[in-house]
C-alpha cells in the first residue's frame, strides 16, 4: 500500500506550517504493519515499485513544541481558519432571503414549542407525515431556533452559513488525515471547491432541506475522520458521531460500510486493524457500528410498520441507478448556471455535458493508472465513498425526488478526494503544480461564479418557485406552490392561473385543489370553495387543512354541525392545530356552548402564542363571562402582536 506523505511527517491534524520534508507520494508503507511507525530511514521506489536507489532519508531537523520546524504555532491553523470563515462569508449574504418551499412545512406554519415535551416529540414522530423520514436531530435544530428566533429567517440562514463552514473544514481534515493526506494547500483547494460548488450551494440557500443535507454530511465526515486515525478514543468518536449522523438523515447507513472499507484497504492507522486477519479482531472492532445500525432500524420498523413506503422503485425502472450516476456527473463537473430544481431526465440529460463528463472519467483513468501503485488504495476509497453516498438516492427504492442535487452532497466528497489524490501524485513536478494550482484555482473561481448568481433565486418563495416553473413548465407541483406563493401575496389571479395549470397537469393533487379553494374563498365565492374542498378531501381524506378550510367555509354559511365536525376531525390529525381550535371556538361561542369554547380558545392561544385572532376571541370570551382582568390581558396581548406584525417587513 502506498500512502500520500511520509508518516514522519505526519504530525497534528490540519494545516503545514512552517518546512517539512518535501512531499513524496512514492513511499511504499506495504510491508509495515498498521498502526506501527514507520521507520526514519524508507527505501523510496518509483510509481511502478521498484527501487530507486538505498539512500536514507535524512533526519528531520529539531522541531518546536507545535511539532513543525520551526514554525509557530498559529500557521498550522491559518489554512483551515482562513478556508471555515471563507466558507461562511461566501454564504452569510443569504441571511437577507426569506422563507421557500419546505420551510414552511417545517418552521414557519409550525407551532413553537412552549415545555420540555415539546422537544421531545420530534424524536417519537416522523419527521414528516406521509414519507418515510425519520430525521429527530436536524428537525431538532429547526424547533430550537424556532423556539429561539420565531419565524425570523436570518438566523436559520446564518446558521447554515456556518455548516457549510463547518462542512468545508472537515472535508480539509479528512484530506490531511494519515492515510489519505494529501499537501495542504491541495486540501485548502479541494475543500474550498466543494464549499463553493453549485450542489453546496443547494444544501445552504434553501433552509429546511438543506439542513437536513448538511448536518449528516458534518457527521459522517468526523466519524470517518476519527476512524482514520490511532486509538480508541477516535473509534469512540467515530462511532459517536455515526449515531448522531443517522438521526439527522438515513444517509448515514453507508458509514459502517466507508469503516470497513478504509480498514480493508490499510487506510485507518489503528493497531491490529488488518494485521491479524482474525474474524475476532473484525468482530471487535466493527460490532458497535452494527448495534447502533440495528437499534436504528427498529425505531423506523416501529414507526413505519404497516406503511408501504418503502416500494423498490428499481423493478419498474431498472435504469433508474445508471440514470442516478448520469445525473451526479453532470450536475458535478457541468453544473447549470441556473438552478434546475428537481428536473426530470428529459431536461437534466445532456448529451453534450455528459460527452464532458466521460472525458473528465477518461483522463483520472489515465492518471490513476499511471500512478497506481501510489494512489490505488485511496483512489479505490474515495470511489467507493461515491458510490456508497450515492447508493440510498440512487432510485433503488420509491423517492419523493428521483433526481435532485442535493443528493450529490455527500458523493461531492468523494470527488474531492479523488480530485486531489491524483493532483498529489503531480505535486512534486515544478510544471505540474503549476498546473494543478490553475487549473484548481480557476475552477474553484467559476463553480464560486455559478453559486452565488444562484443566490437571489432563493430569496423568497415567488422567485423559486417561478425559476422552478421556468425550468420545469410541466411540473404540476411547481404550477401548484408558485400557486400558493401568489396567493400569499394577494395576487388572486396569479395565483388562480397557475393552480389551474396544476390541476389540469395532475387532477389527483390534493393541495392544488386545496389552494384553489382558498382563493375562491378569498373572491367570495362560497361554494365554489366548498367544493373544492370537497375534492381535496376526497383525494386526501386525513388532510388537515383542508378539513379545517372546509370547516371555515361551512360555518360562514351557517352549518355549524358540520363544520364542528370538520374542526375536530382536523384537530384529530393535527392535535397542535391552532387555527382549528381557534375556528372550533367560535362554532362553539356561536351555537352558545360557552365553556367549550372557552377551553379550546386557551389551547389555541397556549398552542400559540402569537395567534392574535385566538387572543382576541378569547379575551371577548371572557369579558361576556365577567372575567375583565383576564379578558384585558388577553386584549392588551392581541394588540402587541398586531403592533409587531404590522411592523415586520
Amino acid at each position: 500500500m502506498k500512502i500520500a506523505t511520509p508518516l514522519v511527517a505526519m504530525i497534528g491534524i490540519v494545516g503545514d506550517g512552517g518546512s517539512r520534508l518535501p512531499y513524496n507520494p512514492t513511499i511504499d508503507i506495504r510491508s509495515t504493519a498498521i498502526g506501527k511507525r514507520v521507520p526514519a530511514a524508507v527505501d523510496s521506489v518509483d510509481e511502478r515499485g521498484s527501487l530507486l536507489n538505498s539512500n536514507r532519508l535524512k533526519p528531520t531537523p529539531p522541531t518546536d513544541r507545535t511539532g513543525r520546524a520551526g514554525s509557530p504555532a498559529w500557521r498550522r491553523y491559518l489554512a483551515p481558519a482562513v478556508l471555515f470563515i471563507g466558507a461562511c462569508a461566501f454564504y452569510l449574504p443569504s441571511s437577507r432571503f426569506g422563507f421557500i418551499y419546505d420551510d414552511y412545512q417545517l418552521v414557519v406554519n409550525v407551532a413553537p414549542p412552549q415545555a420540555t415535551a415539546d422537544f421531545a416529540e420530534v424524536f417519537v414522530e416522523r419527521h414528516w407525515k406521509g414519507l418515510p423520514y425519520y430525521r429527530p436531530l436536524a428537525r431538532l435544530t429547526m424547533v430550537g431556533q424556532k423556539f429561539l428566533h420565531g419565524n425570523d429567517p436570518a438566523p436559520f440562514h446564518v446558521f447554515n452559513a456556518v455548516l457549510i463552514g463547518l462542512a468545508a473544514l472537515l472535508v480539509y481534515v479528512l484530506l490531511r488525515s494519515p492515510g489519505v493526506e494529501v499537501p495542504s494547500p491541495l486540501a485548502f483547494l479541494a475543500s474550498g471547491t466543494f464549499a463553493v460548488h453549485p450542489v453546496a450551494s443547494c444544501t445552504v440557500y434553501p433552509i429546511c432541506s438543506g439542513r437536513e443535507t448538511l448536518l449528516p454530511t458534518i457527521f459522517i465526515l468526523a466519524a470517518v475522520g476519527a476512524w482514520l486515525r490511532e486509538g480508541r478514543l477516535g473509534r469512540a468518536t467515530a462511532f459517536t458521531c455515526f449515531a448522531v449522523a443517522l438521526l439527522c438523515k438515513e444517509q448515514a447507513v453507508v458509514v459502517p460500510v466507508l469503516f470497513l472499507l478504509a480498514d480493508c484497504l490499510g487506510l485507518s492507522m489503528t493497531r491490529g486493524s488488518t494485521s491479524t486477519g482474525k474474524l475476532r479482531e473484525w468482530t471487535r472492532r466493527h460490532w458497535p457500528s452494527l448495534i447502533i445500525l440495528a437499534s436504528y432500524l427498529a425505531i423506523r420498523w416501529v414507526l413505519f410498520r404497516g406503511t408501504n413506503e418503502h416500494r423498490l422503485a428499481i423493478v419498474e425502472r431498472p435504469f433508474g441507478p445508471l440514470l442516478s450516476v448520469l445525473y451526479a456527473l453532470q450536475v458535478t463537473f457541468f453544473p447549470f448556471f441556473d438552478l434546475v430544481y428537481e428536473p426530470p431526465a428529459e431536461i437534466w440529460l445532456s448529451e453534450w455535458r455528459l460527452v464532458g463528463c466521460l472525458l473528465v472519467v477518461f483522463v483520472a483513468g489515465l492518471l490513476s493508472y499511471r500512478f497506481w501503485p501510489v494512489v490505488r488504495a485511496r483512489i479505490l476509497f474515495w470511489l467507493g465513498w461515491c458510490v456508497l453516498a450515492l447508493l440510498p438516492t440512487s432510485n433503488l427504492l420509491e423517492q419523493e425526488a428521483r433526481f435532485a442535487e442535493r443528493y450529490v452532497f455527500l458523493a461531492l466528497v468523494g470527488i474531492a478526494g479523488i480530485a486531489a489524490t491524483l493532483a498529489s501524485s503531480l505535486w512534486n513536478d515544478r510544471r505540474g503544480r503549476q498546473t494543478v494550482l490553475g487549473f484548481g484555482s480557476s475552477a474553484m473561481l467559476t463553480l464560486a461564479v455559478f453559486s452565488f448568481h444562484r443566490g437571489p433565486t432563493f430569496q423568497d418563495d415567488v422567485s423559486f418557485h417561478s425559476q422552478w416553473v421556468r425550468t420545469n413548465p410541466n411540473s404540476d407541483l411547481a404550477h401548484r406552490s408558485l400557486g400558493w406563493a401568489w396567493l400569499q401575496r394577494g395576487e388572486l389571479r396569479k395565483a388562480a392561473n397557475h393552480l389551474q395549470i396544476a390541476i389540469r397537469l395532475n387532477p389527483g393533487n390534493a393541495e392544488a385543489w386545496n389552494n384553489m379553494g382558498n382563493v375562491l374563498q378569498r373572491r367570495g365565492d362560497a361554494p365554489g370553495a366548498e367544493t373544492c374542498y370537497q375534492e381535496a378531501l376526497r383525494l386526501n381524506p386525513d388532510f388537515a387543512q383542508a378539513h379545517n378550510n372546509l370547516a371555515i367555509v361551512l360555518a360562514l354559511r351557517g352549518r355549524l354541525k358540520q363544520s364542528e365536525a370538520h374542526f375536530r376531525r382536523a384537530i384529530s390529525l393535527r392535535p397542535r392545530y391552532s387555527e382549528a381550535h381557534n375556528g372550533l371556538g367560535i362554532v362553539l361561542v356561536r351555537q352558545d356552548r360557552r365553556m367549550e369554547a372557552l377551553d379550546h380558545f386557551r389551547r389555541a392561544v397556549a398552542i400559540d402564542p402569537g395567534n392574535v385572532e385566538a387572543h382576541r376571541n378569547l379575551g371577548t370570551l371572557l369579558e361576556s363571562l365577567g372575567r375583565s382582568n383576564e379578558a384585558a390581558e388577553h386584549f392588551r396581548r392581541a394588540r402587541e402582536l398586531g403592533r409587531d406584525s404590522a411592523r415586520a417587513p
